[in-house]
């Protein structure tokens, strides 16, 4: 809770004081809280095989994508009835989640899915980082933790 309150205090209350500047360390915290939820959720369900890695993908990023192309869709709606239409490679750049990646100053319609589009190489690999880790410690190297 404090770590949202202190983004909010960042978006309402700007240069209110050098700590409410760098509530891009909230941000961080909550990409790498995201990362612990992720792996406290699938850390001991097998990903090997194919189906299951799919089952993962599916569910880890069904629950995201659809409404954050809901509110991108909502957001194009209110540019257009505002008569302030977007590009349309700009929308398409943003829809595929790589356009916060090519020009991180020009905000896609709903701008705050940079942090999707910041977590989806993360979701992406997570099952064969997961899987690198548990044949290292299978080894009989204690340091797959450090990987």
């Amino acid at each position: 809770a404090l770590l949202s309150l202190w983004i909010l205090a960042d978006h309402f209350i700007h240069r209110a004081s050098v700590f409410v500047d760098r509530a891009n360390v909230a941000v961080d915290l909550f990409i790498i809280l995201s990362g612990f939820v992720t792996h406290w959720a699938y850390g001991r369900r097998d990903l090997q095989g194919s189906g299951m890695i799919a089952q993962f993908y599916v569910r880890r990023l069904g629950r995201v994508l659809l409404p954050t192309y809901f509110s991108m869709l909502a957001a194009v709606a209110l540019m257009y009835w505002v008569e302030q239409p977007p590009e349309l490679g700009h929308v398409a750049r943003c829809v595929c989640f790589v356009e916060s990646w090519l020009q991180p100053d020009n905000w896609c319609p709903n701008g705050q899915i940079w942090t999707i589009a910041a977590l989806i190489p993360s979701w992406l690999l997570y099952p064969w980082t997961k899987r690198l880790v548990a044949a290292v410690e299978r080894s009989g190297c204690d340091s797959g933790l450090i990987l």
